[in-house]
C-alpha cells in the first residue's frame, strides 16, 4: 500500500517542484507568480503547456528551448525531481507511522468502505441533559 501511494504522490510532487522553480525565478525579479505565463529566460518566447510538463518536457526538448535552442539550466529538472522524491518519502514515512501505530490490520480497516466499519446508529438511545447518554 505505501509504495503505491508514494508512487501516486510523485505527480503532485513534480507539479509542486515546478511551482517552486517559478517562485525561485520570479520573486527575485519582483514578477508576478500568476501572469504572464512561463517563457524562455533567453529569448522570452512564451512556453506552450506541452513545453512546461515537469521533467518530461526537459527530456523531450533535450534541455533546450524549442524556439532559440538555448540550454535550459539543469536546476529546473533537479528541483522538480528532488521535490517529487521528498514528497514521496514523506508519504512513505506517514504510511510507516500509520502501520506502526495502527498495525497492518488497522491500516487495511481504514481502507475499507465506511459502511463496513461503522455500526448502525441506535435511535432508541437519547441524549441526557447532563451531556451523557441514557
Amino acid at each position: 500500500m505505501g509504495l503505491t501511494v508514494a508512487a501516486v504522490a510523485l505527480l503532485p510532487g513534480l507539479a509542486f517542484g515546478s511551482f517552486l522553480n517559478v517562485v525561485a525565478a520570479r520573486i527575485p525579479l519582483r514578477r508576478s507568480l500568476v501572469s504572464p505565463g512561463s517563457a524562455c529566460m533567453a529569448c522570452g518566447a512564451p512556453l506552450a503547456w506541452y513545453d512546461n510538463v515537469p521533467l518530461l518536457s526537459f527530456a523531450l526538448l533535450r534541455g533546450r528551448c524549442r524556439h532559440c535552442k538555448s540550454a535550459i539550466p539543469w536546476r529546473y529538472p533537479l528541483v522538480e525531481a528532488t521535490t517529487a522524491l521528498l514528497v514521496a518519502a514523506c508519504v512513505l514515512f506517514v504510511a510507516a507511522v500509520l502501520v506502526a501505530v495502527l498495525g497492518p490490520r488497522g491500516v487495511r480497516a481504514a481502507d475499507e468502505a465506511p459502511e463496513k466499519r461503522l455500526a448502525p446508529a441506535d435511535p432508541s438511545r437519547r441524549w441526557q441533559v447532563g451531556g451523557g447518554r441514557q
